[in-house]
């Protein structure tokens, strides 16, 4: 996984604490609620890595009570599991560009340096148990604003920048 998309992930889940002044123990205890059981410190080091789903990064903006993208309200509202939840808020990101299909967005990432075999980022998308990672990349390829209380866009473009690059 690309060490600026590590990084962003990072970023942007402290900024969403940060604005909260919610630390890791708070987060962790916050997260029970939810059905994440994981302790302050494997929390920060998740964290740190990267190694975040987008369902748990879901689950982290409900559990601080921050300010959900508008798009993916209704997404979240829904009936389902957190993994459900990704699928709709892709969905919900999709529908902005509908002159985009899945598999293009696919082909795109693949193309923007994803280290992960097509068969596999495909499972991963449609099982909505890919990382936050992946879905930022999604993001730029989609041009979508979502995440803009939280990341600079010019952020992200230069991350993909230099996936393309390198």
């Amino acid at each position: 996984m690309n060490s600026q998309w590590v990084s962003l992930t990072a970023r942007l889940i402290r900024v969403v604490l940060a604005r909260k002044d919610i630390g890791y123990a708070e987060l962790s205890k916050r997260l029970k609620e939810y059905g994440v059981d994981e302790g302050e410190k494997a929390l920060a080091r998740r964290v740190s890595l990267g190694q975040v789903r987008l369902s748990m990064f879901l689950q982290i903006l409900t559990a601080a009570g921050a300010p959900m993208p508008a798009l993916w309200g209704a997404a979240i509202k829904e009936e389902g599991g957190w993994e459900a939840r990704s699928i709709r808020v892709l969905d919900a990101e999709l529908g902005e560009c509908p002159a985009m299909q899945q598999e293009e967005l696919l082909q795109k990432m693949l193309a923007m340096g994803m280290s992960l075999p097509k068969v596999r980022l495909a499972g991963q998308l449609k099982s909505g148990t890919f990382s936050v990672p992946v879905f930022l990349r999604a993001l730029v390829i989609l041009r979508s604003p979502s995440l803009e209380k939280y990341l600079d866009y010019s952020d992200l473009l230069a991350a993909a920048k230099a996936g393309f690059i390198g």
